[in-house]
């Protein structure tokens, strides 16, 4: 199998992000612009969701830079034998790095539980 692009492995994150939204009962569409994703929330509200995705463990973390981005949320992506997702609001979003214990499927469960309560 080929190496992926850092593009290619981005791109696969927003996918899934995508993914685990939707299975969550709300709708996210993947756009090109100010953030990765568009959700429609059920009150109506549209969040604007940037995607960081990483795939290298370094010492017990995965490591994202975020840097400036007009979204209201991020997702952080860890792709490992089973890809797990994590989502901040902008505000409270690490800048740097996340432990390997912060992703597990509770976790995921828990900040999506989240996400469709937001207004």
């Amino acid at each position: 199998m080929r190496k992926r692009s850092p593009t290619q492995k981005g791109r696969a994150g927003e996918h899934y992000v995508c993914f685990v939204i939707e299975q969550a009962g709300l709708e996210a569409v993947r756009v090109d612009g100010r953030a990765d994703l568009h959700v429609t929330l059920p009150s109506g509200r549209i969040l604007r969701v940037e995607v960081k995705t990483s795939t290298k463990k370094h010492n017990r973390v995965y490591k994202f830079h975020i840097g400036r981005s007009q979204a209201d949320v991020f997702a952080l992506v860890a792709f490992s034998d089973t890809p797990l997702v994590r989502f901040f609001l902008t505000a409270d979003a690490p800048k740097w790095s996340l432990p390997i214990a912060d992703f597990t499927e509770d976790k995921q469960a828990q900040d999506l539980d989240w996400l469709t309560k937001l207004s």
